[in-house]
């Protein structure tokens, strides 16, 4: 068995899962995802590449 690190389409599957969840956690809970620098601001980079490709498929 496959670890998922090791598993291209897995990894791939993981980052997405985990940019959704981000996405996910900063629409219900906002002020956790906040803060930009530090610990937060890796989870809140991940929901702000989620509100990008977003509009970018709305407009294009």
């Amino acid at each position: 068995m496959e670890s998922a690190l090791f598993n291209f389409q897995s990894f791939l599957s993981l980052i997405l899962l985990f940019i959704c969840t981000c996405t996910y956690v900063k629409m219900i809970f906002p002020a956790l995802l906040d803060r930009k620098i530090g610990f937060r601001g890796f989870f809140w980079k991940a929901a702000r590449i989620e509100c990008e490709t977003d509009s970018i498929r709305k407009t294009g």
